[in-house]
């Protein structure tokens, strides 16, 4: 049971802005805003009283340690954990609202270049999975050290805009609502005029690499793309056996959780050969990265492997990086930073047109 004199300590999320903070509900006093603003709030500890530590930040604000006393309303900056940070270029995050062709509401964040010129026109990267606006006020700092290759601060930092836009799906189309929502979001980013239509790049790992390669199967809206550890031969993937933690079929993965199809793969034949980036890998023209750890347990290599084979046969210009003893994520620390670098200099070469990298010119030859 809960005692409601001691009080019950509420995390508040505005989805519409992704404000945040924290609430202290007593019986007595009812609700007391602890603190509740466009940040990103994290971890509140309590003391016996009514007074708060936690942590605050925005994108353009490294974390802070906050102090609050919500009956003397006292509020103070215990630690900054980045005080240089002002010396810097600024940097600027914010909400941009596009509506898909279902006439859907959307957000997407939108991280400007740092130092940002309006002057100027920039090259912009989408990093998808899922929904991700609600990541516009986390703060990012550029390192090498990433999972999965990919840092906002990296490219921010470098002159480009990034965009995490928000997908809503149809149940039994998971392809082609990824490729509406995030075409449409692209074109929204288009219409203000700060981004170079001829300079876009996509990005995605897991399922969002799924749905980069598919996406790329439906325009060519984008000047090149990475894709990270992603089923692109969704029919070979349902009827095989899962080798992580969970140790059961995949079937359930495409009929009820994530990839939303609805229904097995003999009641809608249709529906998994169409949302297909492997059956459809001929209308890709767009050059493509992947990368995959070749000791993967929750998508296996050959996913990769297959598309790579199939975009070779068809003369399309892709590089397949796999990585060994790694898994879904990139673990080892000189890996990481290899794919970081490696990424960095894909989108560097197609969108800024940095043509010196011997990798990708060897790499990317059909002769």
């Amino acid at each position: 049971l809960v005692d409601l004199n001691k009080g019950i300590v509420l995390e508040i999320t505005n989805q519409k802005n992704w404000f945040s903070g924290y609430a202290l509900y007593t019986g007595k006093r009812g609700l007391q805003v602890v603190d509740y603003c466009d940040k990103h709030h994290i971890g509140i500890k309590k003391n016996r009283g009514k007074q708060f530590v936690y942590a605050s930040e925005r994108y353009s604000e490294s974390a802070q340690l906050m102090y609050v006393d919500v009956e003397t309303k006292i509020s103070k900056v215990l630690y900054e954990s980045n005080k240089h940070q002002r010396n810097y270029l600024e940097k600027k995050s914010t909400l941009l609202s596009y509506t898909n062709e279902k006439g859907q509401a959307l957000k997407a964040a939108l991280f400007y270049p740092d130092g940002y010129d309006e002057k100027r026109k920039y090259p912009m990267i989408v990093s998808i999975y899922d929904k991700k606006s609600m990541y516009v006020n986390h703060f990012s700092k550029p390192s090498f050290q990433n999972s999965v290759g990919f840092c906002v601060s990296n490219f921010t930092a470098d002159q480009y805009f990034v965009l995490y836009p928000d997908i809503a799906y149809e149940k039994g189309n998971p392809g082609f609502s990824a490729s509406d929502c995030v075409i449409a979001a692209v074109k929204a980013a288009i219409a203000t005029g700060m981004v170079d239509e001829n300079r876009i790049g996509l990005i995605g790992h897991s399922f969002g690499g799924y749905e980069t390669d598919f996406i790329l199967t439906q325009t060519n809206l984008f000047a090149t793309a990475v894709s990270g550890a992603g089923v692109s031969d969704p029919i070979g993937r349902y009827f095989g056996l899962g080798n992580d933690y969970i140790h059961k079929d995949e079937m359930w993965r495409f009929e009820t959780q994530q990839w939303r199809m609805g229904s097995t793969f003999f009641e809608n034949k249709s529906g998994y050969w169409s949302n297909s980036a492997l059956v459809n890998a001929d209308k890709i023209t767009t050059p493509l990265l992947q990368w995959a750890g070749k000791d993967d347990t929750t998508v296996p290599f050959e996913q990769s492997v297959s598309l790579y084979m199939a975009l070779r046969r068809l003369g399309k210009p892709t590089i397949l990086l796999g990585y060994p003893k790694e898994g879904h994520n990139v673990s080892n620390p000189e890996n990481q930073k290899d794919l970081t670098i490696r990424i960095k200099q894909w989108f560097d070469y197609f969108l800024k047109d940095k043509k010196d990298v011997g990798w990708i010119v060897a790499g990317t030859s059909v002769e």
